[in-house]
């Protein structure tokens, strides 16, 4: 049994199914996510719980696999793979992030604005990382970055799209300068986006950013992100 807490006033958020083996995590596994409603709920207010990619995903190569759930009704949504199953119980949780669409900057210039593939993007907003007191770094010399550091995590969403983004850096540097470094996936299309920002249990998210192709700005001496650059929230 699994309790996920999502934002109040509506269910919105994350359900991730992690498979897992002595020999490390399966990729290319199929997990089916159902979402159920019990009675009551349905005669008080009408089921309206919607899961990405119709409820379907494929393990990765960390053997997770994600779909992204919305809606105004409790409910709780099972993940299957055969004949195994995991329960999630959706519950309204503490208000998430404050980030909105003006919340997006370019980590190499600063330059305001949407989301590019491959580019490196700084998102501030309070409560991105109340439990952090200065800046924690995901670069190591060897490994990839980590896609949750420091109890944050970051994931780009539509409804035939997901991934999570590599965390270069989180920090807080005092009231209003709280900050979350990452890398944009490179397959993500142009278009819209829906982002989604998530600190401990809590979390929030941003539709229709825009998405340019747009060539990448490496920053081999990861200076990006610097605090200066960005406004005071």
């Amino acid at each position: 049994m699994i309790k996920k807490w999502l934002p109040a006033a509506s269910l919105r958020g994350l359900l991730s199914f992690r498979s897992n083996t002595e020999k490390g995590p399966v990729a290319g596994i199929r997990v089916r996510f159902i979402a159920h409603w019990s009675r009551s709920a349905i005669a008080q207010i009408p089921p309206t719980v919607e899961l990405s990619n119709n409820g379907l995903a494929i393990t990765d190569a960390e053997g997770r696999a994600s779909v992204s759930v919305t809606g105004t009704t409790p409910a709780s949504v099972s993940a299957h793979v055969g004949a195994f199953s995991v329960l999630f119980f959706l519950s309204p949780g503490r208000p998430g992030p404050k980030i909105n669409l003006n919340s997006f900057f370019n980590g190499a210039g600063g330059q305001a604005g949407g989301v590019s593939p491959t580019a490196i993007v700084v998102i501030h907003g309070r409560e991105i990382a109340p439990g952090l007191q200065g800046c924690i770094s995901g670069v190591s010399i060897v490994g990839k970055l980590p896609t949750v550091l420091s109890n944050v995590s970051l994931y780009f969403t539509n409804p035939t799209f997901f991934s999570y983004a590599p965390i270069y850096n989180v920090r807080n540097l005092g009231p209003g300068l709280e900050y979350v470094t990452v890398q944009v996936p490179a397959d993500l299309r142009s278009g819209f986006i829906t982002v989604t920002v998530q600190s401990g249990t809590d979390a929030t998210s941003v539709a229709n950013v825009p998405v340019t192709e747009v060539a990448a700005v490496i920053n081999d001496n990861l200076t990006f992100g610097n605090p200066s650059k960005f406004p005071v929230q």
